[in-house]
């Protein structure tokens, strides 16, 4: 088998200082700011319905209707139904390096049901809310501890970036982000934090269309040098995030030896002043790599069952649908689980995982069967 990699397309949502902020209060002394400070207001959490089930995920159109997302930080514990057993026990959890989207279509609880894709399977598992990375639920801006940030300079973190946040106090959460482009800290509206959010209409799963969980920093043509964009024009002035590379950007202002910039680094949007000699104009577009992931399988002791695509996939006999096959696959299999019941074997990010497939005709030789399907 060959390696599987993950992927998703996003469009980042960038927000203007006043958009992401609540009403300008009075101004005042500011670490540099001539502008002031305002509150940080909670932003309004956008909706929508789980309206995908597992059985409808072999659907041409499927990836575009789940609107839900999560990024997860570590592989351990699933499940095919809340109540049902863990699949394929792992001794230890197995943390991701580079935290991969994928869609969400139920939570309960302490628990998020995912869709992974892999083997020429679509299937859906319960996997801990813990395993899942803390996001910015939508667009927010990063004041301090007091939730107050300026009115101008700062960091909004766009829908879906991951964050390590602390416990919440005063209505706030102390975040910090992990992202490999930019170091930056601060405090935002408790509500602003979870582990799933909301993608707009336009903006469909889809994983085959690159070869990393997020595409790189969007090119602008102007780039800043890696170092400290600060609050205002001094070398004295506080510093609201570090570039940790080469960063693309886009000139707000030139100001003598210092410019005015807003550096577009994923879903993070930084808004601040860095000396011009830091920024290159006409910067070609620089390659940030990416990552894979993804591996292949054998197994002895068992038959081979050809499967059709489109066919559905249980987690037990007479159980309850759990995904759907993408393409006609040879599948190892461990027999026949009961009259009509034939098990086989599924490998995806959680590892080798056992499923059902149902055969309506109740054939004793799987060559014989006729296997129930579940795409439209």
């Amino acid at each position: 088998m060959g390696t599987r990699l993950f992927a998703t397309s996003f469009s980042v949502i960038a927000v203007s200082t006043v958009a992401a902020c609540g009403p300008a209060a009075p101004a005042v002394d500011h670490a540099g700011g001539a502008a002031g400070t305002v509150a940080v207001a909670a932003p309004e959490l956008p909706r929508a319905e789980f309206g995908v089930s597992a059985a409808e995920l072999g659907d041409r159109d499927v990836l575009a209707r789940i609107r839900h997302r999560a990024h997860v930080a570590s592989i351990g514990d699933a499940k095919f139904v809340l109540d049902g057993p863990v699949i394929d026990q792992r001794s230890e959890p197995t943390r991701t390096v580079e935290l991969p989207i994928y869609p969400v279509i139920g939570e309960s609880g302490d628990h998020v049901r995912v869709v992974v894709d892999g083997d020429s399977a679509r299937v859906a598992v319960w996997i801990p809310r813990r395993d899942a990375q803390s996001v910015a639920l939508a667009p927010v801006r990063l004041g301090d501890d007091h939730g107050r940030a300026d009115a101008v300079s700062g960091v909004t973190l766009g829908a879906g970036e991951p964050v390590v946040a602390q416990p919440a106090a005063n209505g706030l959460r102390a975040v910090k982000l992990t992202d490999e482009y930019v170091d930056a800290a601060g405090s935002v509206p408790a509500s602003a934090i979870g582990e799933v959010w909301v993608v707009g209409e336009h903006e469909p799963f889809d994983p085959a269309n690159e070869d990393s969980s997020e595409p790189p920093p969007t090119h602008t043509g102007t780039e800043i040098a890696a170092g400290p964009i600060r609050v205002a024009a001094s070398d004295g002035a506080a510093v609201v995030a570090t570039a940790k590379q080469p960063l693309p950007a886009r000139l707000v202002k030139a100001a003598g030896a210092w410019d005015e910039v807003e550096v577009h680094a994923k879903r993070v949007r930084v808004h601040g002043f860095v000396p011009a000699s830091t920024v290159t104009a006409n910067a070609p577009a620089r390659d940030y790599g990416g990552y894979g992931h993804g591996g292949g399988f054998g197994m002895s002791d068992t038959i081979d069952i050809q499967v059709p695509a489109g066919a559905c996939l249980y987690d037990r006999q007479g159980g309850e649908i759990i995904g759907v096959e993408l393409e006609a696959k040879d599948r190892y299999s461990h027999g026949m689980v009961a009259p009509g019941w034939w098990q086989v074997v599924v490998y995806n990010d959680w590892g080798v995982l056992s499923a059902v497939v149902h055969d309506v005709s109740a054939a004793t030789d799987p060559k014989a069967a006729s296997w129930e399907t579940c795409t439209k």
